[in-house]
């Protein structure tokens, strides 16, 4: 017996307008069956600024989304944008440990998770560690390295973060539809992926997103994202 679909909902709360899609995810494919949208209020480049005004907006979206797919949203994946949205890079290396100098998987999580261990400011919370390519023995390895013979493992990670309290009013203006967000999406890289290739990425593009209060950018480098930003100038 085949187990109950999931039915997810991507919700982007911009300066212009709240937008949603549901997708129907049988395990294996995600089918978009439904969208609603409402003209935004309380928002300003990408920041909610009345919550009320925005919880509105929102909760019309959803229910306009939901009515139109036939479903109800199971979980939530909530997009993010605005000028709080700051990257850095940091990346670590290690010896490889075994004695044949096969790279094992005790050395990639240990690496990666000293790629990704750089403290943050106070009130700052992160949104994504996009990990770029490995690195073995200074050779680009585009896959999984483990199992490959060298004697030192590199990566580095393009951390993402932003206000703890501007990503606390977004997830608090879908938990008021009582909906639980399962993850927090970069706008740009929402976008991004959408509008580019396997190829383009792997050989180098930029994506840029206009939107009315501000401008997401990705650059892709060796099939992976590379760096993200925010610009708080969009359309209007």
């Amino acid at each position: 017996m085949s187990s109950r679909p999931t039915f997810i909902g991507a919700v982007e709360i911009g300066t212009s307008k709240i937008t949603v899609l549901v997708g129907e995810y049988s395990g294996r494919e995600l089918a978009i069956i439904g969208r609603g949208e409402c003209s935004a209020r309380g928002v300003i480049k990408g920041a909610v600024v009345d919550f009320k005004a925005a919880s509105d907006c929102t909760h019309a979206a959803l229910q306009q989304a939901e009515r139109d797919a036939g479903e109800s949203i199971d979980r939530v994946f909530l997009a993010q944008t605005g000028a709080h949205l700051e990257g850095f890079y940091n990346e670590a290396s290690v010896n490889v440990a075994s004695a044949d100098n096969l790279v094992s998987a005790a050395d990639i999580r240990t690496v990666c998770h000293l790629a990704k261990a750089k403290e943050l400011p106070a009130g700052r919370s992160v949104v994504h560690h996009i990990r770029r390519p490995f690195r073995v023995d200074g050779r680009l390895v585009p896959g999984s390295p483990e199992n490959l013979v060298g004697q030192r493992l590199e990566v580095g990670y393009w951390t993402v973060h932003g206000q703890e309290q501007r990503l606390a009013d977004n997830i608090h203006v879908i938990r008021g539809f009582n909906l639980e967000v399962k993850e927090l999406v970069l706008s740009s890289l929402a976008s991004g992926h959408m509008v580019t290739t396997p190829e383009e990425r792997q050989q180098g593009v930029l994506a840029i997103d206009v939107g009315a209060g501000t401008t997401d950018f990705v650059l892709y480098r060796d099939g992976a994202p590379h760096t993200t930003g925010v610009v708080t100038v969009g359309g209007s």
